[in-house]
């Protein structure tokens, strides 16, 4: 009977701490909501100082403390990319531009120095995927047969236009540019296009973060500084990278904003 009581006290007890965990909880989620509506009304008062209205899913992004990142390029990881889709002699020619292409009896594979690569082979007894999920799957086995890391990555169809694309984040943050569209062109035809990478991103120990505004970005994008020319309205902010050939063999990760408006889709440099 006294461990009945005891047990009801501490029922209680625990209701009470989650009641209590459960209201600090959506005060704590009320208070952000407050501080981020209003942000988006000081940046709505700003922006139209400029003719710039602010699209109803804007929201406004933390600040961050960046760098950007490098990668070594895998000169041996292209390689064994060509030679999983080539059949038979394959020949390597090195370009003077730094372009490197893979020729097989199927077909061949060039690799750029900015991660840029373009495939084109027959495989035999290959058909189309009937599905998006199909294709997923076809996309992921090819891939995953080159050597491309799946981990962390997503793969989405479009059963329409007869391709999946493979995306992947580094750190959490996408890196725009970085991605493998896989397309099947019948008669047993594959292409795979785009820009990747292979190996761990790294920062130099000479590099400090800095802190990347998306309220210094979006007045960029108001003074049309970015390339866009004049924008009437802003729809979202996302930070992420772009990737772009470096110093050497390497590849660089530079932070970005893109920033999607009533003009289309423009990058804003994070860093400057």
């Amino acid at each position: 009977m006294q461990w009945d009581k005891v047990k009801n006290i501490l029922l209680v007890i625990l209701l009470v701490v989650n009641g209590f965990l459960l209201g600090s909880l959506i005060l704590r989620q009320a208070g952000t909501d407050m501080q981020q509506q209003a942000l988006l009304e000081d940046i709505r008062v700003v922006l139209r100082q400029y003719g710039v209205e602010c699209g109803k899913g804007l929201r406004i992004p933390a600040q961050r403390g960046m760098l950007a990142l490098e990668i070594d390029r895998s000169r041996t990881a292209e390689e064994a990319f060509a030679r999983a889709v080539l059949e038979g002699t394959v020949e390597r020619v090195e370009r003077e531009d730094g372009e490197t292409v893979f020729t097989g009896g199927n077909g061949s594979v060039s690799w750029r120095p900015d991660g840029t690569v373009n495939a084109v082979f027959r495989q035999e007894g290959a058909v189309v995927p009937g599905s998006a999920r199909g294709m997923e799957k076809s996309a992921s086995e090819l891939l995953a047969a080159c050597g491309v890391t799946l981990k962390g990555s997503k793969v989405e169809a479009d059963l329409e236009a007869g391709e999946a694309v493979l995306t992947a984040t580094v750190g959490g943050l996408p890196v725009f540019n970085r991605r493998l569209t896989v397309s099947w062109q019948g008669e047993g035809q594959t292409a795979v296009a785009g820009q990747w990478s292979f190996g761990t991103p790294y920062a130099t120990t000479a590099d400090r973060e800095r802190l990347c505004s998306a309220e210094a970005a979006l007045l960029q994008v108001a003074r049309g500084e970015t390339g866009q020319g004049k924008v009437g309205r802003i729809d979202t902010i996302e930070l992420g990278y772009r990737m772009d050939a470096g110093a050497g063999a390497r590849l660089l990760l530079s932070p970005f904003w893109r920033v999607e408006t009533d003009r289309g889709t423009g990058f804003v440099d994070a860093l400057k």
